[in-house]
């Protein structure tokens, strides 16, 4: 199943598995964030997992940075960069998401596979 939101396209890969492929040049800002909350507390009401695949050139502001992945059934989160620049671009957003909401449990990796076996993986808290 695919889904698509004002700035990615979302992709279903298993019942609780989700890749995210956000739109070249988008800057992730609070309106996008607001959007991403209201996508998934209207599909989930159950616990998931995203990989965020950084395949294209994004960017977040401070707000957008803060306030996306809020929607509380998120479990784990794999970050999947190319290169430093998607590495840089996406670490704001990582730290300021885990200050934010601790409980959220997120990797980075440089390998799909690698990201996919690590949510493959039983979740523990």
């Amino acid at each position: 199943m695919e889904y698509r939101l004002s700035f990615c396209t979302i992709i279903q890969i298993k019942d609780d598995l989700f890749e995210v492929f956000v739109d070249e040049g988008v800057n992730v800002d609070g309106e996008c964030a607001r959007e991403e909350l209201e996508f998934w507390t209207k599909l989930r009401s159950e616990p998931y997992d995203l990989i965020l695949n950084c395949t294209k050139s994004f960017s977040y502001d401070f707000r957008g940075a803060s306030e996306i992945g809020k929607c509380p059934f998120q479990r784990r989160l794999a970050v999947l960069v190319y290169n430093n620049v998607q590495y840089s671009s996406n670490s704001m957003a990582i730290e300021i998401n885990m200050i934010k909401m601790p409980e959220k449990i997120v990797q980075t990796f440089s390998d799909r596979d690698a990201a996919l076996a690590w949510l493959a993986e039983p979740f523990e808290l």
